[in-house]
């Protein structure tokens, strides 16, 4: 199946980042090749469609300038390393061959304007997929809502067991859907072929995805449902926010609601600004941080 999911990505998801969809003949990326997203979106289209292929640590984006003042580029990266890139680029660099796709969180408006800062005329792209579905959907115009854009060509994706709310666990399927997990004893893919994600999510009216809170984190807070996701993208609104991530974290045995902020706002800020929510929906536990890469793992999440 990986030809065809080379086949799917580079004209489904790479040709149309350009305008008159012309030839891409560099894959780049400076995420580590065993990040899943790598492997599927970066390698594999590389290798079997006979792409070039860039793969640069965090701090040589002079080596994917380089590639983009001669081709048109495709680099998949992470928001969280946005920030380097602007560190190792001093001065304003246009890039209209350069497409950056953006895995792992939502792009901020003040990632946007950095990036904007450093590389004019890039394409930027947001994306989700989760290393069990592939590619589900991509936002190709960031910035204009907190959602991570509609279903790419060929995609079908659903929502099963919806909720009043309208949220309801993603599912969809594909050549590019996981069929287990190496090394455990768990069949993904069911009879139909399809897959169900880990995440929770919803539809607005024009068909963007909105993801709500994952499976596993612990949704319940005090009996009561909370979707951290949408607690997220309320946080987001606030200026100064770069990234931010709410978990449910249990201190002295007791439940929080607790947020992570990277950016320049401080916690009295946050507070205030949460204090619209419902009382649940607000954190007990603040924590804000400057921009820097020792928040965030290798796979560029906070």
């Amino acid at each position: 199946m990986l030809e065809l999911i080379a086949l799917h990505y580079y004209h489904a998801a790479y040709l149309p980042s350009f305008a008159g969809e012309p030839e891409v003949n560099v894959l780049a990326t400076a995420l580590p090749l065993q990040y899943a997203a790598s492997f599927i979106m970066i390698l594999i289209p590389a290798l079997f469609l006979k792409k070039d292929l860039l793969i640069f640590s965090p701090h040589r984006w002079d080596q994917l300038c380089a590639a983009a003042s001669r081709e048109f580029v495709v680099c998949l990266m992470v928001p969280s390393l946005i920030p380097a890139a602007r560190a190792a680029t001093p001065e304003l660099v246009h890039l209209p061959k350069a497409a950056l796709i953006m895995a792992s969180g939502y792009l901020t408006p003040e990632r946007l304007r950095t990036a904007r800062e450093t590389y004019g005329d890039v394409t930027l792209m947001n994306c989700y997929g989760a290393s069990e579905t592939g590619i589900v959907s991509i936002d190709r115009d960031p910035g204009k809502g907190f959602h991570v854009g509609q279903p790419i060509f060929g995609k079908p994706v659903w929502l099963e067991d919806v909720n009043e709310d309208g949220v309801g666990r993603i599912a969809t399927s594909g050549v590019d859907c996981r069929e287990f997990y190496w090394l455990q004893d768990e069949t993904l893919k069911r009879q139909d072929g399809s897959v169900a994600a880990t995440d929770f999510g919803h539809f607005d009216e024009s068909g963007n995805l909105y993801l709500d809170g994952r499976l596993d984190g612990g949704e319940k807070l005090h009996g009561i449902t909370v979707y951290p996701r949408q607690i997220e993208r309320h946080i987001l609104d606030l200026q100064g926010v770069a990234d931010v991530a709410v978990r449910i974290r249990v201190v002295n045995g007791i439940d929080h609601l607790a947020v992570r902020v990277v950016g320049r706002v401080t916690e009295d800020q946050l507070r205030e600004h949460c204090s619209s929510l419902p009382e649940v929906d607000r954190p007990t536990l603040v924590e804000c941080l400057p921009e820097g890469f020792e928040h965030y793992s290798s796979h560029g999440k906070l």
